[in-house]
């Protein structure tokens, strides 16, 4: 098994309840990517102000490709930086990657709840072309309508490597 395991999903938070669910059972350190983020660019709008919005996104490629340097991690990686090619390409030979597929219903009723502001209306339309290229680059898929199931198949696909 590779160092780290790197889970990806179309909902952020979801995911983030796979992954530390996942921790507690594997026993392995937990790392939010946005957590990264955030700490080391404490006020987006100050950074993007002062250095500007180029320096913004490379210092954010940079902190996700440093994950490649974490041992016995499993990291919760925001969908739109795990397709960035490039961070994709430097962290593969240390992660394995699993998506947390949430089929469109489930997608589509957590949305339906969401205030008008909040509504996942690009990931809706995009739902299925997003989860296809994210589905050609993971390792293994999770099919699951809890976090507990996720864990339960996370384990038996690492078991069979």
């Amino acid at each position: 098994m590779k160092s780290n395991i790197v889970l990806v999903g179309l909902n952020y938070e979801y995911v983030k309840q796979v992954a530390l669910s996942l921790c507690r059972v594997l026993d392995m350190f937990y790392l939010d990517i946005k957590d990264l983020i955030a700490y080391n660019l404490t006020d987006e709008q100050t950074v993007i102000s002062t250095a500007g919005v180029q320096y913004y996104e490379n210092e954010i490629k940079k902190l996700a490709i440093s994950t490649a340097d974490y041992e016995n991690s499993v990291i919760n990686f925001t969908y739109d930086l795990f397709i960035n090619e490039e961070i994709f390409t430097k962290i593969k030979h240390s992660a394995t990657f699993i998506f947390i597929d949430i089929d469109k219903k489930n997608l589509k009723e957590q949305n339906i709840k969401k205030d008008i502001s909040q509504k996942l209306d690009i990931e809706l339309i995009a739902f299925e072309e997003i989860s296809k290229l994210i589905i050609s680059k993971c390792d293994y898929v999770s099919k699951g309508k809890n976090a507990e199931l996720h864990v339960e198949n996370i384990l038996n696909q690492l078991k069979a490597e």
